[in-house]
């Protein structure tokens, strides 16, 4: 089967006609078509799922998850629609199941001490300083940022994967990079 399109040095983009080629024999119950489309797209979902759970782990587990509902589900894809589309919606729905997962189990365990919360700084500590800083923006900045940082998608592909217009996702990016360096400023110099 075709492999991963490289658009110049480093920037991988998905062929949709590849997916569905992978997804009509996934539907089959084709093993090795199954490993070809993980090994083929993993790194544009996970870079997708932490752009909406703005955490590295719960990306991770998000990304298992999606594969273990395309295996799963594979039996209701419908060959030549846009199995893109259809993983990357799969994707998003585990990202956001795997955000409110770790949301709820923070809420709980802040519960569990009875309201004693860390100090800014242990928490500050205990997370990537990066994600740490992610973290203070919307989620659609941090969506758009983490795709265009991490991801080395165009905002053109962007805004196409995520179904809006370039105009928003540009505008999301720039207000993201704003709020970042505002973030980055305020850590620096938490006196001023």
């Amino acid at each position: 089967m075709k492999q991963l399109q490289r658009k110049g040095a480093d920037n991988v983009a998905l062929d949709p006609g590849v997916i569905d080629g992978y997804l009509s024999e996934v539907k089959k119950g084709n093993r090795v078509a199954f490993e070809d489309l993980y090994r083929y797209s993993r790194e544009l979902l996970y870079v997708y799922a932490l752009s909406v759970t703005g955490d590295r782990l719960s990306a991770e587990d998000a990304v298992q998850e999606v594969f273990i509902k395309i295996w799963l589900n594979a039996a209701k894809y419908k060959p030549g629609r846009n199995g893109l589309a259809w993983i990357i919606t799969i994707t998003r729905n585990a990202a956001v199941d795997e955000r409110e997962k770790r949301r709820s189990l923070v809420i709980s365990d802040e519960m569990s001490k009875k309201g004693i919360r860390k100090s800014h700084e242990n928490s500050v500590a205990g997370n990537n300083y990066v994600e740490f800083i992610l973290k203070s923006l919307k989620p659609s900045e941090r969506q758009v940022a983490v795709m265009h940082i991490y991801g080395e998608y165009t905002i053109r592909e962007i805004a196409t994967l995520l179904s809006i217009p370039r105009t928003t996702a540009q505008w999301r990016y720039t207000s993201a990079l704003k709020k970042l360096k505002a973030a980055i400023i305020r850590e620096e110099n938490p006196n001023e």
